[in-house]
């Protein structure tokens, strides 16, 4: 017996030339050469796919088997599940009929889960997902392999179809044989994790020595060479080049090649720079990088491209672009996260030495001063600047406050639904001008209708029973005494049950009639789209539904004054300061049109949802809106509740002042809590008080 081919356990020689023994001698040693083969591919630094490969091979021709599958646990699963890496045979997982998929499933998870090797035997046609089961025609030996000892469960499964009509122990030794090509692949899983360790960790190593470099250079060309040479360098690129996309429309960005590894001067025009600004211009993945990549349609060059990578994550102008060889092995995935750090790094480092330049710019410009030749010069030259800034500091310009706000109207009425019931007809539309006791809207509530009806005929039933009574009464002769008496009972009483359904009646109609929402005012419809919210939908009580907004009304503005600058509009009201309070009022659909309001209140300290922020509340009132303005077609800015901006003109103070005022009483307030002498804490309250 020879050694084994790729398409058969052994090579067939006719027995009759050997004896018994020598044929079992012969299988030993072909099998042991096997083990011997898996278990030397196993201390060696390959690929995954390739070792799954061979293993698979090696198992199948060993044990002349049906088919060879390994399976690896999915880990982006919450569960215990498997996904097929590598199959290998006449009979695989692609053989299973779909019905049969999730028994076969089961079987997997159960033989992971208890991480001990079994031989299953074949139940054909089995599909009971919550029994597990193989669904083949041949007996199945699973063998679990464990790397990663901190999960429950296998982290893979090594699944071979033997063939059939091999008895018990025949089946034992194909699952010891499974067991040991399990064991050789977790050494071979455990090496490799320890191998990617130590590659991550020297690459690390490399990347830590590169970012202090760069890190370190103060010229701007010598930084975008060391970026991309020791890209290249470190991470095995055949080409590196760094790419700056500057924008030059509204949806279009300019890609700029400023930098390719080991090159001096670049030809902008050559095919290569060529391929580096179209990959510039590919979408990145969500992490902002493309790892082993190769790019569509590239016949222009022998490179492909492997690397696309994002140098800076804000304001995504830099690209990071690495290109290997079709030829050669793509970089190992490992180097990924590595890749990532560096291209931020050197974002940093452009960065730095961008801001570090400018900062360098101004200190030169602010050395004027310094030339004059002596010292007299000089320090006229200062005691000059000096009088000129004070000069500057001391013009008064106007002392304003810039404000967010409301508009609404003063006066208005909020249309809300009585009770539970379904709109039923909209009556009136956004804009329309309406009359007092005009109808709005009206809304139906089945179960009152349903009451109506029902105590109706209760009413009818008990007239009847009214007539019928008093019927009995004049039939019946005084000398049945008793019996008239009985009767005159009843129908007192049935009358009373008739005066109670009326009154029930009346309420109820009273209720119904309510359903039908009418204007209690003069005035303009404030309820945009009230069709598509409202229309043959149900509403509960309290629901708000439209507001009319009254016709003879004006509109105020809620303001929101921060607490640092509320002091400023009290100044001005009380005429502490030169100049009197004004107020313009802009909103932000129309920030052309600018309206004049004066001071109606200035409220409390409020704090709203959208700003936590502590702010007092000022209402205006706007003296150039009525509310016929708001039915226009073509004037819908002053609806309720639009945003708008106010400014106060607090009357004119130094321009220093306007531009330190927070620093100014920042200092103010600190010193007279510093210098004010002890106060008893009953008289803080009452002056507190008193000014509130």
């Amino acid at each position: 017996m020879s050694s084994a081919t790729a398409n058969q356990p052994f090579v067939f020689v006719s027995s009759a030339h050997r004896s018994g023994d020598d044929v079992v001698s012969e299988t030993r040693r072909e099998i042991a050469e096997i083990v011997r083969e898996v278990a030397v591919a196993a201390r060696t630094d390959r690929s995954a796919a390739e070792f799954h490969g061979l293993l698979a091979d090696r198992t199948l021709r060993a044990l002349a088997a049906e088919g060879v599958v390994l399976w690896q646990r999915d880990d982006s699963s919450n569960r215990l599940t498997y996904r097929c890496v590598q199959r290998l045979g006449r009979i695989t997982d692609r053989s299973i009929h779909d019905s049969s998929i999730a028994a076969h499933d089961r079987l997997l998870v159960e033989v992971g889960a208890e991480c001990s090797p079994a031989v299953v035997p074949p139940t054909p046609g089995a599909c009971d997902g919550n029994v597990p089961s193989n669904p083949t025609d041949f007996p199945a030996a699973l063998a679990p392999i464990q790397c990663d000892g901190s999960l429950a469960g296998a982290d893979y499964l090594l699944e071979v179809f033997l063939e059939s009509g091999g008895g018990v122990a025949t089946q034992r030794g194909y699952l010891r044989f499974v067991a040991q090509m399990a064991d050789l692949a977790g050494e071979f899983y455990r090496g490799d994790q320890l191998r990617s360790l130590r590659r991550r960790q020297t690459l690390a190593s490399q990347v830590n020595e590169l970012t202090t470099r760069i890190h370190q250079l103060r010229d701007l060309s010598a930084l975008q060479a060391m970026i991309v040479d020791g890209a290249a360098d470190a991470f095995g690129f055949d080409r590196v080049g760094l790419i700056q996309l500057q924008p030059s429309s509204s949806s279009t960005c300019r890609a700029d090649l400023i930098a390719v590894s080991h090159i001096h001067s670049i030809d902008q025009k050559s095919p290569a720079a060529d391929q580096l600004r179209r990959c510039a211009e590919l979408e990145l993945q969500t992490d902002d990088c493309h790892w082993n990549e190769t790019e569509p349609g590239e016949s222009e060059t022998n490179d492909s491209l492997v690397v696309r990578c994002i140098a800076r994550d804000d304001t995504n102008s830099f690209r990071l672009i690495g290109l290997q060889a079709s030829s050669s092995t793509p970089t190992n995935d490992e180097a990924r996260d590595s890749f990532l750090r560096y291209t931020r790094h050197a974002s940093l480092a452009l960065q730095n030495l961008e801001s570090s330049g400018g900062l360098i710019g101004r200190r030169i410009a602010g050395m004027f001063p310094g030339v004059a030749s002596s010292s007299r010069q000089r320090k006229l030259a200062w005691a000059s600047v000096i009088a000129i800034a004070a000069i500057v500091a001391i013009f008064p310009i106007p002392l304003t406050v810039d404000t967010p706000a409301i508009v609404r109207p003063a006066m208005s009425q909020i249309v809300t639904a009585p009770r539970d019931a379904v709109v039923d007809a909209i009556k009136v539309r956004h804009g329309e001008t309406v009359m007092r006791g005009q109808a709005l809207l009206s809304m139906v509530d089945v179960s009152l209708d349903e009451q109506i009806s029902t105590l109706a005929g209760r009413r009818a039933v008990l007239v009847q029973q009214q007539s019928r009574l008093t019927e009995v009464m004049v039939d019946t002769s005084s000398a049945q005494l008793d019996r008239l008496e009985r009767v005159q009972g009843e129908r007192s009483i049935v009358v009373e049950e008739i005066q109670s359904a009326d009154s029930q009646l009346t309420i109820l109609r009273r209720i119904k009639d309510s359903l039908v929402i009418r204007a209690d005012r003069d005035g303009i419809v404030d309820a945009w789209q009230v069709e598509s919210r409202l229309e043959s939908r149900p509403v509960q009580r309290g629901d708000g539904l439209l507001r009319v907004i009254s016709a003879d009304t004006h509109w105020v503005v809620e303001a929101r004054v921060p607490q640092n600058r509320i002091a400023h509009i009290r100044d001005a009201t009380s005429g502490r300061h030169s100049g009197e309070l004004t107020a313009k009022v802009s909103l932000d659909a129309d920030t052309g049109r600018i309206m004049n309001a004066s001071l109606i209140q200035i409220g409390p300290a409020v704090v709203a949802d959208s700003d936590p922020t502590p702010a007092t509340a000022v209402l205006l009132r706007l003296e150039q809106v009525t509310a016929n303005s708001i039915g226009s077609s073509h004037s819908h800015q002053d609806s309720s509740g639009a945003p708008a901006r106010v400014m106060f003109r607090c009357g004119r103070r130094p321009i220093a002042y306007v531009l330190f005022q927070d620093l100014i009483h920042a200092i103010d307030s600190t010193a007279r809590m510093y210098l004010t002498g002890e106060q008893p804490v009953a008289d803080d309250i009452q002056t507190l008080g008193a000014s509130s």
